[in-house]
């Protein structure tokens, strides 16, 4: 079978190379792209899930579309089961007519887990890659005109963006991180894969497309942010666990300007009705991807418990209860940093 997979995105990044940048599509590494070519001819949820990407990459064009997420949501399944693989026992569930979970985890005693992947991409993902495509047109323009010394060698654009910013928009706060994360999450509770055969449910959060850095201390309430001694609210736990009325601590801009922010208007993921007994959070790809668990405290499912334990480097829960872990090894003294 050819480097087709491999191929057809090498061109969509030679398309724009000294034109312009696609950042999602600079996420797909040429050496995991190529084992996906040669693993496809014998595995078959990898053939089965290079079909589906080729399906919309023959679709995508230069400008940013939902074809090259839809791709790259099926590049992050395969990263996934890659890593959780040698943590587990696990299994991709082939589409049917009825809704199915995307993989089961298989238990000693023959009793099995619901798994649901959902990559989270962009605030405004579409417009917001548009956008940093124009961005990176207008410096290679700059560049350009320097050159060909039609422009003089002033400072001249430059690229940023936040992977949780709208276009338009100024600042983005703690709170409307949270906020973002829950609405894209809102209709997750009504997926009916989630209850396939009855199986217990966890729901996996995956972070791989955002080029944001995030800390395993989002996975408590609160925590010291050690460069200017402030007091943040963590992001996933307050994603899981917050509470209607609560107040975000936000960063400092500088002294004297307030960092109490917003009240949450939405209850935390596992305060609410829906069939799901705890939710992973997945950030960075590859070797260096690492996982969060949370649960509820009250939530006493062993089989749920010991999966967590066994895939997170990181479990905590509404109480808290697991606060010292962080950067806790146990070859090693406790490591007073971020990690």
């Amino acid at each position: 079978m050819a480097d087709e997979l491999y191929e057809h995105i090498e061109r969509l990044k030679s398309g724009l190379s000294g034109i312009s940048k696609n950042p999602l599509l600079d996420l797909f590494p040429d050496n995991k792209l190529r084992e996906i070519d040669r693993r496809a001819i014998q595995e078959p949820f990898i053939r089965a899930q290079r079909k589906d990407m080729l399906r919309h990459l023959v679709s995508a064009k230069i400008d940013h579309s939902e074809h090259i997420e839809h791709a790259f949501s099926l590049f992050n399944e395969i990263d996934v089961f890659d890593h959780l693989k040698g943590k587990c026992s696990i299994q991709p569930v082939f589409k049917t007519k009825g809704p199915t979970p995307d993989f089961l985890l298989n238990l000693a005693n023959g009793s099995y887990i619901n798994l649901e992947l959902k990559t989270i991409f962009f605030a405004d993902s579409t417009n917001v890659i548009r956008n940093i495509q124009d961005q990176y047109l207008k410096v290679n323009i700059h560049i350009e005109g320097v050159r060909s010394g039609k422009i003089s060698d002033t400072e001249g654009p430059i690229v940023s963006w936040n992977s949780f910013r709208k276009p338009g928009a100024q600042n983005v706060s703690r709170y409307d991180i949270i906020q973002l994360i829950q609405g894209k999450l809102d209709k997750v509770a009504n997926m009916k894969q989630l209850q396939y055969e009855d199986n217990p449910a966890i729901l996996m959060i995956d972070f791989a497309p955002l080029d944001y850095h995030f800390f395993l201390q989002e996975a408590l309430p609160y925590y010291l942010f050690p460069n200017n001694a402030c007091i943040l609210s963590g992001i996933f736990w307050h994603v899981c666990f917050g509470k209607i009325g609560e107040r975000t601590m936000e960063w400092p801009e500088f002294p004297g300007k307030p960092c109490v922010g917003e009240a949450m208007i939405r209850e935390g993921l596992l305060y609410r009705n829906w069939p799901v007994r705890a939710i992973v959070i997945g950030l960075g790809m590859g070797e260096g991807k690492r996982l969060i668990g949370l649960h509820a405290a009250d939530m006493e499912d062993y089989n749920i418990l010991q999966t967590l334990h066994s895939i997170c480097d990181f479990v905590n829960n509404d109480l808290n209860t697991n606060y010292i872990d962080i950067g806790c090894d146990p070859l090693k003294q406790y490591a007073n940093k971020m990690v």
